[in-house]
């Protein structure tokens, strides 16, 4: 499967999260994503923590379960990104 590139903004808010998580003591990053990103990558640059990605898109849930990353698949809905995050969330601790 064709991956995108990920941006330098992407990138730049992957190393923040990797920031804050050693200064909060965070374990798992969740990446609501409507792209199917490189995860693997993404996943290796976090380090110790755990990426679990999140989406409605059917290419990017097969490009997290391609790449052996968590995943919480969402229903597609038009929901704002607060309500999305919250109802991965929800459903990944259920799990």
């Amino acid at each position: 499967m064709k991956r995108v590139e990920l941006s330098p903004q992407l990138i730049s808010l992957l190393k923040a999260a990797k920031r804050l998580a050693g200064d909060c003591e965070i374990e798992v990053v969740f990446l609501l994503a409507d792209i199917p990103y490189d995860f693997l990558e993404i996943s290796k640059s976090l380090g110790k923590l755990r990426l679990v990605v999140s989406s409605d898109k059917p290419d990017v849930q097969r490009a997290a379960q391609e790449d052996g990353i968590a995943l919480v698949p969402l229903i597609h809905e038009p929901q704002t990104r607060q309500v999305q995050i919250s109802q991965a969330i929800l459903e990944a601790i259920a799990d």
